[in-house]
């Protein structure tokens, strides 16, 4: 097993885990204290995962068979006495002195990593996990959420080590990622292309022209939307921090709401922004957030209304307020920040919300927060003027 990390081991010096195994009759008695004990079964019975019982050695002394054999291991009892890479076939397990965890390869691992971590700090340690294992003669890849946890009780000191399988969310995310990408190169030369034939054509076609820009520019900003928003849920998201004009800054959201489809039967309203203020922040997202805040109280508003948004300086702090006459029962208001949630039909909803709460405060260090009753609905994000 080798981890995806690249997280130093706790026993660098020396690359290897305690090489220690106990006897077999003590094993024999280990299994057969910890056989039957209540919690390990509830475990064993309530998790989707593989469930290992393992002693301060490593070794197995309890498992839950049958979803080893759906990972394809043809005699779970025979795992008993074995470590955790010994007994899913890792290729690596045989290649330290004394088996699983102790080849020079194992001080990647992100199944030793968790174990050795609990088992120094006496606490719960997660690591992620990837395996190479040898089923049938082939080779097979796995992922795997590796959580060690401190067992301790009448049968003795051991843990109990989890692994989650999550081969099907890496291969997803791995493929959103390298599709967003593809499509990105794609939109961006597409656009680039739309500006030229824009440039170039006839009065008559620059019309349509616009419209082919205007499209293209807005299906490049959603697949942006959606790399970050996959970045940003795995820990991947790296964002660029300028310095910007909140005068600019609502310059550029009354540019990206003037030909939208929303104003056609409503008002947006920007106040005036306070003289010479300036805060370092990522530009980008904070359009994209600002740009759903404002969008969700069109889509909330009736037809002839008006939409306000207004901008506050205060010490070391800037708020954007956005406004609409409508209010949110409730029922529903403590679930607006919910992913997936929506009271809108139809599947493929519920993201706005979510991702204005996701990027303004887990990225842009802000708090994003709502007011609602008979008088309106306003939404706040307050954000510091140098974010770091």
């Amino acid at each position: 097993m080798t981890s995806s990390t690249t997280e130093e081991a706790p026993w660098s010096n020396s690359y290897v885990a305690p090489r220690s195994r106990i006897s077999a009759a003590e094993l024999e008695a280990q299994i057969a204290r910890v056989a039957g004990h209540r919690l390990t079964d509830t475990l064993a019975d309530v998790f989707s995962g593989v469930v290992l019982v393992i002693n301060p050695q490593r070794q197995i002394v309890a498992i839950n068979k049958t979803l080893l054999q759906r990972l394809g291991v043809t005699d779970p009892q025979g795992a008993l006495g074995q470590r955790p890479g010994e007994a899913l076939g890792c290729v690596f397990a045989e290649d330290g002195a004394d088996g699983c965890g102790t080849g020079t390869t194992c001080s990647s691992c992100g199944a030793a990593l968790a174990i050795l971590a609990s088992q120094e700090h006496g606490e719960q340690a997660t690591r992620e996990c990837i395996m190479t294992a040898t089923r049938d003669g082939e080779e097979r890849s796995f992922e795997f959420m590796a959580r060690c946890t401190p067992l301790h009780g009448e049968e003795g000191s051991f843990s109990i080590l989890t692994l989650q399988d999550i081969s099907v969310q890496r291969r997803l995310e791995l493929m959103q990622g390298l599709f967003l990408h593809d499509l990105m190169n794609v939109l961006t030369s597409l656009v680039i292309a739309a500006d030229e034939l824009r440039e170039s054509c006839e009065p008559s076609g620059a019309g349509l022209a616009d419209d082919v820009t205007r499209l293209a520019s807005r299906i490049l900003d959603i697949s942006r939307t959606q790399r970050d928003l996959l970045l940003v849920e795995t820990g991947g998201y790296k964002g660029e921090r300028v310095t910007v004009s909140l005068t600019d800054l609502a310059g550029d959201l009354q540019a990206i709401f003037d030909r939208d489809e929303l104003l056609q039967d409503r008002r947006l309203e920007l106040s005036p922004t306070p003289a010479g203020v300036h805060l370092t922040t990522d530009r980008s997202l904070l359009l994209r957030v600002l740009g759903n805040m404002i969008k969700n109280a069109l889509e909330a508003s009736p037809e002839g209304s008006v939409v306000r948004v207004r901008f506050a300086h205060e010490d070391d702090r800037v708020e954007f307020l956005v406004w609409n006459a409508g209010e949110i029962p409730s029922e529903i208001a403590g679930r607006v920040f919910q992913r997936c949630f929506t009271t809108k039909p139809g599947r493929g909803r519920g993201l706005g919300a979510y991702i204005m709460k996701l990027f303004g405060e887990r990225c842009l260090g802000g708090d994003l927060s709502f007011t609602t009753g008979s008088e309106g609905t306003t939404f706040r994000l307050a954000l510091p003027l140098a974010n770091a």
